[in-house]
């Protein structure tokens, strides 16, 4: 009973050995994505601020440590009073899990340091410029939910530093602002090993026929104890057995009456 013991005990293991390595979740690295979102400062209320702008990009993931974005930026300020203008220009950023980076979570928080060139369009609104390039740097926090293996939508609020660019007066004088922008991503790989051997089922035909085999060893070693246990029953057992003397049959003489004899 215990080599019978041992033998399950052993299998078990295997097997949960096995789905632990099909739940593996190594992070996939080289993942190249694609994002797209909206981008304001409107929050700060201040003399000149990007009202709402478009952002289209891509980047990839070198690993769950470093990740590198590309952004074009194009949409409308907000001038001085009651005017308008346009904003256009590229954002190159720096990404680093703070959380989520090394094991599947449906959330992920991401810290972003970046800077840009942006072109800003003021047409007559101010007399002296009718245009503006400015450098900006940021840094931001990234909140991130996984709706599946490769789409995701974030949420991204942080600090801005750049020009004032709409002041005539002091427009190389730097003031911090706060931004907030929002979108979504797509991964060309599943951004978690996980997602892969969850979301798909496969497994490699060598891994099947590796299993069957150990499986079918299991079942030989398990039915050859069973039987070793049933010939131990029998050897073992405290059955009696009562012998009974055969009993003997009644003898019959047979004599010749004097007149059978005749």
């Amino acid at each position: 009973m215990t080599k019978l013991n041992i033998v399950l005990a052993a299998g078990a293991f295997l097997l949960s050995t096995s789905a632990m390595a099909q739940q593996k979740d190594d992070f996939q690295k080289n993942n190249w994505f694609v994002t797209g979102g909206v981008h304001t400062e409107a929050l700060m209320n201040t003399d000149g601020y990007v009202t709402a702008t478009g952002k289209l990009g891509g980047g990839i993931w070198l690993n769950q440590w470093a990740g590198l974005k590309l952004e074009g930026v194009f949409g409308n300020t907000h001038l001085l009073e009651h005017s308008r203008g346009q904003v256009f220009g590229a954002q190159l950023s720096y990404m680093t899990h703070l959380y989520g980076g090394n094991n599947y979570r449906p959330f992920n928080l991401n810290a972003l340091l970046g800077v840009g060139f942006y072109h800003h369009n003021f047409g007559d609104i101010l007399k002296k410029y009718s245009y503006m390039n400015i450098l900006t740097g940021n840094l931001g926090i990234q909140a991130v939910y996984n709706i599946t293996p490769k789409w995701s939508v974030y949420l991204e609020p942080g600090l801005l530093l750049q020009p004032q660019y709409y002041d005539i007066n002091d427009k190389n004088k730097l003031v911090p602002s706060f931004y907030l922008s929002a979108g979504v991503s797509y991964t060309f790989k599943n951004m978690f090993s996980k997602w892969k051997k969850h979301t798909s089922q496969k497994v490699s035909t060598q891994e099947f026929n590796q299993m069957n085999e150990q499986i079918n060893e299991m079942r030989k070693q398990i039915n050859n104890l069973q039987e070793e246990l049933e010939n131990a029953k029998v050897v073992n057992s405290n059955q009696r057995i009562i012998l009974e003397p055969m009993r003997e049959m009644p003898s019959v003489a047979y004599c010749l009456m004097p007149w059978e004899a005749l």
